[in-house]
């Protein structure tokens, strides 16, 4: 044990009534225990005297999880501790002109010392004290002692919250302080894999925030954004880490008392990996986002993997997730799968990742427990080897049961909640309170032993990471002391107020509530924005005619144009006040985010005003804009000021949000480069220019008085023909389709455009000219690859028939298709386009010549007959798809639910058996309108 006694001399200032409040309330994380003798402050000098007594308990001989490694620190004896007092103690004033820096001068060190502290040693848990501190402020000393460092370290960053500054001198309350973590880890999951891949600069700004709120794990979520040396494809163009990166990393963290931990996928969500074309051969099927894992190849691939990263990182810990291995067993490994049974070769797969991470030096593999918790037998035939499961629930209840099944198993249970902010224009905070509380306190109740707060970018990672730091201090409390009237009121009730006005103090360093006022606003909209596709920026980037417009949420716009409006004159006043002392930077995320609601809501109105021809409904709009753009909040053009009685006075609408889209784009680039490298953001970026193409459309229509047009691809989804007989119904088969494109002029170019689903071959006049896969995904790539252009000029015979043949499969579960349009440019000027739809001939037989080389090649003993349509988007089941922009050479752009029915029928075959889900699922498609066209309310055109 270990004691810092700071003598504070005889003639000491006293300031009476300067701590009239509740300590506990002003400390983040809140202590287990405060007890403070009176409000009167005591003055501190600048220049200090410490003295040591007893030595750091090590780490081995505190009590610790069974079977489980914990608490990296940093190598320093105590002198080399007490150099870093200083800093940690100022840290908190640094931002402040006038107060002196503060100097620590070493009195003494007695190593050998005895430390008397009874009380101290009864109040704390044995398996608390790696991480415990005693901190007594008296009138005439401060006295803390601790076990560890880590103790230590956490006794000094409250002892710097307790200071405050009147007349430019410091004060410190009489009081008394017994504190210990609830949960012996905590921290954050931090998604690095889908854009937004954090500068370095900014990683160590985050690992010290995350440091400082006395949370002690960083864990590295990793899909492809490794740099492997053996696989230099994986990653390549988007800037993964390198080895010598994490190594600074981690020397950084460990002075920072948190421990860098890799988090890699290793059988799930592979699919940024499995859809470069060296790496197909691994996956379930070409374009799955799991692994094969019935196949030599796949486990030779994966040990060379993981050979890598163990020797990366030095944390004994490796979560090799898995997650969501929605495409287990579907095709490759069916049959392995079929003759072993699901539960044994899930259970083979996970012992084979826990063998070669232990082959490779780290001790203690963690799983995710989604897939494996719905396999009792696998979960015996493992509880031997995994000694960690994180438990992921990103729900509202208040009891999560699963935890408790796992404990009873013998795992460790790491409980993982959310910051809720993947997708969303800003985090959902009042979810994510209920989640990480409730969650927090019902899981120290089932015995987990850590709590692990994610912060996920599902798609393309919009979501800008700087607004989780709130979502941060709430895992920090409801890791450290759950139970803290800081999350509750006084009967009980979940109520994180005063959470969050100690954020603002902490953060801010500031009392002024409104900047509170405006996170809360931007909060609370997510009430009003759909559940999935998650969040505003689904929608926000969406074809502005292709959803009918109820009249809710007509009126949610309305209320999003006054929130904004108060949110952007509240900054500016703030600014030009100077309220804010600390991180006034974070004010421009907070803008944007407002900025974003505010074009949103004027997209809204200004779309339904023009297509329904009801002009009545932009009038709400036009005082709030001309109040922002006098203020020089908003980018300037001439608003209409009287009735509107034709289409083309709309005009000055549409270029107001083809002025603020532009301004938009800039300013989200300069926030992302803030944060993170440039790689990632081209996808986002190339969005902001759809939207203003969106713009450019609807002034170009009412220039000329008429209704604007809608963006929606005209081409088809077509598949086989006939009835779904069965839940099979043509899937892991090849379907074959070929249409005649006769050239009627001159040719300049021919150019085709396919989407699948979920796979096909393309072939003209009986060459292969491409691959495409179009799934699901959570992850960038695939969603960035699922649709393909192909110039296919050169292909064509231009004095005859030409024959555009797809080879198409579906090899998940659900109905097949494939979407294509050919856009032949002539030398006249002139442009025709040939869509997919029932004209395309169709067999489920191979034919006799396969690819169909030119029109003697068809044979009517082929059995082809039409292909069925299931419509073209926004319907059918991939949601809406824009026209592509065959001008600027753009590709059509999916939304976030493309492929969602595809992948809700094969996803159900992980928690269900095969013969319920056959039962459960369609046997005809009447569930199109059900997983696709309800979720968007969408036009019919």
């Amino acid at each position: 044990m270990i004691q810092f006694e700071i003598p504070l001399g005889q003639e000491i200032q006293i300031m009476p009534n300067i701590f009239d409040f509740d300590l506990s309330t002003q400390i983040i994380p809140s202590p287990q225990k405060v007890l403070k003798k009176n409000n009167n402050g005591i003055e501190i000098p600048f220049i200090i005297n410490l003295s040591v007594r007893g030595s750091f308990t090590p780490a081995t001989e505190l009590k610790m999880l069974e079977g489980m490694y914990y608490l990296k620190e940093p190598k320093w004896n105590i002198d080399e501790f007490i150099e870093h007092i200083d800093d940690w103690l100022t840290e908190r004033w640094d931002h402040i002109k006038n107060i002196p820096k503060l100097k620590i001068k070493t009195q003494e060190i007695k190593a050998d010392a005895s430390i008397e502290n009874e009380s101290y040693l009864k109040e704390t848990p044995d398996d608390k004290k790696s991480q415990a501190y005693h901190l007594k402020c008296n009138r005439d000393k401060i006295v803390l002692s601790a076990w560890s460092k880590h103790g230590s370290y956490y006794g000094f960053l409250t002892l710097s919250q307790l200071f405050t500054i009147k007349q430019n001198r410091l004060y410190l309350p009489v009081c008394e302080i017994w504190d210990y973590p609830d949960y012996v880890y905590r921290g954050l999951e931090d998604d690095i894999s889908r854009g937004q891949r954090p500068t370095m600069d900014h990683f160590k700004e985050f690992i010290k925030f995350l440091s400082r709120l006395k949370l002690n794990a960083e864990g590295l979520y990793i899909e492809d954004m490794y740099k492997f040396e053996k696989y230099p494809e994986i990653g390549k163009g988007r800037n993964p880490l390198k080895q010598e990166e994490i190594q600074d990393l981690e020397k950084y963290a460990i002075e920072h008392f948190v421990e860098i931990q890799p988090a890699v996928e290793m059988f799930g969500h592979m699919d940024n990996m499995l859809t470069l074309p060296k790496f197909r051969k691994y996956g379930e099927f070409p374009g799955a986002q799991c692994l094969d894992v019935s196949s030599e190849e796949t486990r030779e691939l994966v040990d060379d993997l993981l050979n890598e990263l163990c020797d990366a990182f030095t944390s004994e810990t490796f979560h090799l997730v898995c997650d969501e291995s929605f495409d287990f067993g579907l095709y490759r490994s069916r049959n392995y799968v079929k003759k072993n049974g699901k539960a044994e070769v899930l259970a083979e797969w996970y012992l084979y990742l826990v063998d070669v991470i232990r082959k490779y030096g780290k001790e203690i593999p963690g799983f995710a427990h989604d897939i494996i918790i719905h396999y009792p037998k696998t979960l015996e035939l493992v509880k031997d080897d995994i000694p960690l499961i994180h438990y992921w629930s990103y729900g509202d209840k208040k009891k999560y049961r699963g935890i408790s099944k796992l404990k009873k198993k013998g795992f460790h249970v790491a409980a993982v909640p959310t910051t809720f902010d993947w997708s969303r224009h800003y985090p959902y905070f009042d979810y994510a309170e209920k989640n990480t509380v409730y969650m927090g306190k019902d899981g120290l109740e089932r015995g987990a032993e850590f709590l692990i707060t994610t912060k996920f970018g599902d798609f393309f990672n919009e979501n800008l990471r700087e607004n989780i730091r709130y979502g941060l201090v709430l895992e920090a409390q409801a890791s450290w002391n759950v139970k803290s009237k800081l999350l509750w009121d006084k009967d009980g009730k979940l109520d994180c107020s005063l959470l969050r006005k100690s954020f603002i103090k902490y953060y801010f360093d500031t009392a002024d509530q409104r900047i509170l006022k405006c996170m809360d606003l931007l909060n609370k909209q997510n009430d009003v924005l759909p559940t999935f596709p998650n969040g505003m920026f689904n929608r926000y980037w969406m074809d502005p005619y292709c959803r009918k417009i109820k009249k809710k949420e007509l009126n949610y716009q309305k209320r999003f144009l006054k929130e904004a409006s108060y949110i952007l004159r509240t900054i500016k006043n703030l600014r030009t006040k100077r309220v804010i002392k600390r991180n006034e930077f974070h004010l421009e995320y907070i803008e944007f985010a407002a900025r974003m609601t505010l074009h949103f809501a004027v997209k809204i109105l200004a779309a339904e005003a023009a297509w329904k021809k009801n002009f009545e409904l932009i009038k709400p709009a036009i005082e709030i804009l001309k109040v922002l753009m006098e203020l020089e909040l908003i980018p300037a053009v001439e608003i209409p000021k009287n009735r509107i009685d034709e289409y083309k006075e709309l005009i000055p609408f549409f270029k107001w949000l083809s002025k603020d889209i532009k301004n938009q784009r800039s300013i989200y680039r300069k926030l992302w480069l803030k944060l993170a490298v440039k790689e990632g953001l081209e996808y986002p970026d190339h969005r902001f220019e759809v939207l203003n193409w969106y713009y450019q459309r609807s002034i170009k229509d009412l220039s000329q008085n008429q209704k604007p047009r809608h963006n929606q691809l005209s081409a088809e989804w077509i598949w086989r023909n006939g009835l779904r007989k069965s839940w099979n119904w043509g899937n892991r088969v090849p379907n074959y389709f070929y249409k005649i494109l006769k050239p009627e002029k001159e040719i300049k170019k021919v150019s085709i455009q396919c989407i699948a689903s979920n796979y096909l071959d393309l072939f003209v006049n009986g060459e292969k000219i491409g691959t495409v896969l179009s799934r699901f995904s959570l992850s960038q790539l695939p969603m960035a690859k699922s649709v393909q252009l192909f110039d296919i000029t050169e292909n064509i015979d231009r004095n005859k028939e030409n024959i555009i043949s797809i080879e198409g499969w579906n090899y998940a579960n659900g109905i097949g298709g494939f979407n294509a349009i050919i856009h032949v440019e002539y030398t006249d000027g002139t442009v025709r386009n040939v869509i997919s739809d029932e004209s395309w001939h169709y067999t489920e037989s191979t034919p006799r010549q396969w690819p169909i080389k030119n029109i003697d090649g068809l044979d009517d003993q082929d059995n082809w007959g039409n292909a069925r349509s299931f419509g073209s988007p926004p319907g059918a089941w991939n949601g809406p798809i824009s026209k592509p922009n065959w001008e600027q050479g753009w590709k059509s752009e999916i939304s976030f639910s493309f492929g969602l029915r595809n992948f809700a029928e094969t996803s159900v075959t992980s928690f269900v058996p095969e013969t319920l889900f056959k039962i459960l699922f369609w046997l005809a498609p009447v569930g199109i309108k059900l997983m696709g066209v309800d979720i968007y309310n969408f036009r019919e055109f």
